[in-house]
């Protein structure tokens, strides 16, 4: 094989490279936001009451501009004993509880005492446009009710 020939196969095979390079790192993406689309409100109420060990958590859909277009909510809390002391400026670390439809605007769960509970809402679109967090719901629940004996 003459020098010509090797160099034509090292910039064909070059080319390969590069072209499997750019091809493999396109990569799914999510669907397509449309563009102008109006910022999908964020729940603006969100509330809890507590009976017993049962908490609930209650807000209103999302009302204004892009409401339309909400899909469902997304519940995030983040769990931590009483006696552990959060550090100043550290960010809270949420998990996702549950994914809910547009139509439910009410989440119940069993909290466990001695436990502290944030809790927060997000709604969002089909096409995976997020609102702003909802306000931040917190509260602790005791190792022992003042009322038990």
């Amino acid at each position: 094989m003459n020098k010509t020939n090797r160099y034509l196969h090292a910039l064909i095979g070059f080319m390969v490279a590069l072209t499997c390079l750019f091809h493999g790192a396109c990569g799914r993406k999510g669907p397509p936001v449309p563009p102008g689309a109006p910022a999908l409100p964020p729940v603006a109420d969100l509330r809890h009451d507590i009976i017993g060990d049962q908490m609930t958590l209650s807000w209103s859909a999302p009302k204004g501009n892009g409401a339309d277009a909400l899909a469902g909510y997304v519940v995030m809390r983040s769990v931590t004993d009483l006696g552990d002391e959060p550090c100043a400026g550290c960010p809270i670390l949420f998990e996702r509880v549950t994914s809910l439809g547009p139509s439910v605007t009410e989440y119940r769960e069993t909290v466990s005492r001695g436990k502290h509970y944030i809790y927060k809402v997000m709604a969002h679109t089909s096409y995976q446009a997020w609102s702003k967090d909802s306000r931040l719901i917190r509260f602790n629940v005791p190792v022992v009710d003042k009322g038990d004996s």
